[in-house]
């Protein structure tokens, strides 16, 4: 932590703002996209999370989202949904204001109730996201 006395110096400034922005980056999940893994703090230990093993997220609010994996477990972060689908690969798509998904996962899609379905859960489908969806589907 760093405090700044008045009247306030340029430099100290600097260093502060410095500082901050190097401990914020530190809380953030380290992504590697190109490795396709990356470690994120879970209770006193880092565990390895691979996104391959992602099925979808949730944001949970503006700073945390909620991870849901194929084995069935939830792991949060600390990180908006909109920071996070910016590290993950193209694979990954936004499909409502809290959701995004992992394309491969998709079982199926209901649009009369404007749903995806992985597995037995399903996943909002919105407005504002459907058109790109559905471009992304025709693709694959």
């Amino acid at each position: 932590m760093t405090y700044l006395t008045k009247p306030i110096q340029k430099g100290d400034l600097n260093v502060a703002i410095e500082l901050a922005l190097n401990k914020k980056s530190e809380k953030e999940p380290n992504i590697n996209s190109d490795l396709d893994t990356f470690y994120t703090k879970i209770g006193d230990k880092l565990s390895k999370i691979e996104v391959s093993n992602i099925l979808w997220i949730q944001a949970a609010d503006s700073n945390y989202c909620d991870l849901t994996l194929n084995d069935g477990r939830k792991v949060s972060l600390r990180t908006s949904l909109l920071r996070l689908l910016e590290q993950m690969p193209s694979d990954f798509i936004q499909t409502h204001r809290q959701y995004a998904i992992r394309l491969s996962a998709v079982d199926h899609i209901n649009l009369g109730e404007q749903s995806i379905y992985i597995g037995k859960d399903s996943i909002p489908l919105g407005r504002t996201y459907k058109e790109e969806f559905m471009k992304r589907i025709e693709r694959m």
